[in-house]
């Protein structure tokens, strides 16, 4: 007697439409495929903002490295830190396709009262990387008579305010380079 009740509820059951307790094989499948989906829309925009983290940090940096130039400029009487070669780094290290450019001991003491060397964020996109300075007393570099920074942002939608303190110069598939020049 006990069996046959069983029987007849199950029945009752599908007539009504229930089911025993568990999902189907599609709605656990559609359930994965949007937690998957969320998931990358949500990595996409975290990797975004790091990337724009990354480059207010490089902003930061140049705005620290042109006030320190402009305390040298002062304390030394100088006006301009004339360079023997096009570019000296003046970050910890230069890389990549700057990996070349030598950093110049003169340079170097002239900021090192004024700031620590800062170090560019590393990155895997740029291929480039290290904030460098020229200063030239002739316009056969390409560039008009002063003093110059340097560096390169990671690629983000070009604003207006996009290189900071600096301008926008150039841009390659996975870099936006910015020039400062001072005044």
């Amino acid at each position: 007697m006990h069996n046959g009740h069983l029987r007849q509820s199950r029945r009752s059951a599908r007539a009504l439409g229930l089911r025993r307790g568990g999902f189907t094989l599609i709605e656990l499948l559609v359930v994965i495929s949007i937690i998957g989906l969320l998931s990358s829309i949500v990595l996409t925009s975290i990797n975004m903002v790091r990337i724009k983290a990354r480059n207010v940090a490089r902003n930061a940096d140049i705005e620290q490295l042109r006030t320190a130039f402009e305390l040298g400029r002062d304390s030394s009487g100088r006006s301009y830190l004339l360079t023997t070669i096009r570019w000296v780094c003046i970050s910890t290290s230069c890389y990549g396709g700057w990996g070349s450019v030598a950093a110049d001991q003169r340079v170097d003491a002239y900021l090192a009262p004024h700031i620590k060397k800062p170090t560019d964020p590393p990155d895997s996109g740029r291929g480039y990387g290290g904030y460098l300075y020229g200063a030239w007393g002739s316009s056969g570099t390409g560039f008009p008579y002063g003093e110059y920074l340097n560096w390169l942002l990671e690629s983000v939608p070009l604003t207006d305010d996009v290189c900071g303190p600096g301008q926008y110069y150039a841009m390659g598939p996975t870099y936006i380079q910015c020039l400062l020049k001072f005044d």
